[in-house]
């Protein structure tokens, strides 16, 4: 699960300009590739503001992301290396604090993932653009775009 949709306070009172840590981790599925994400999320306490019929604290977000290959497809699992990448991510939250609660709670990561293969002749044909490479070496570019957004009613 995304245990980090909740996020984990520091002690006593928050202060506007406040700023805490935490360590996420996660794994997301596309179709057959496993990614693992692990990082560090900078939150950040804002300003109260106005929310529904009362006021929220105002929280910011930023991370700081790096993915692993957990999973590959059978046809990629003894072809592939070591991942890279490169993401953006931030969260928006609002925390109601009359009633110590999270009232909503928005995050959202983008980027590129790169996975070289030692050969790009194993992909298969419906996965191809351009012509055979046979034991050429290469990589395979996977586009992410994730938005995670939680609203309590």
């Amino acid at each position: 699960g995304v245990t980090f949709l909740t996020p984990r306070f520091p002690e006593g009172r928050l202060r506007r300009g406040q700023t805490w840590t935490e360590s996420v981790e996660w794994i997301d599925v596309y179709n057959d590739w496993k990614i693992y994400w692990g990082g560090t999320l900078l939150w950040t306490a804002g300003e109260l503001e106005p929310y529904g019929e009362g006021s929220c604290l105002h929280l910011t977000c930023q991370a700081d992301l790096r993915p692993q290959l957990k999973g590959a497809p059978a046809w990629a699992a003894k072809a592939v290396k070591t991942v890279r990448g490169q993401a953006t991510a931030e969260g928006s939250a609002f925390f109601d604090t009359g009633h110590k609660r999270l009232v909503s709670n928005t995050f959202s990561y983008d980027g590129l993932l790169y996975v070289p293969l030692a050969d790009l002749g194993r992909i298969p044909w419906e996965f191809r653009v351009g012509r055979r490479m046979r034991g050429a070496a290469g990589e395979i570019a996977i586009r992410f775009e994730n938005k995670i957004d939680i609203r309590k009613n």
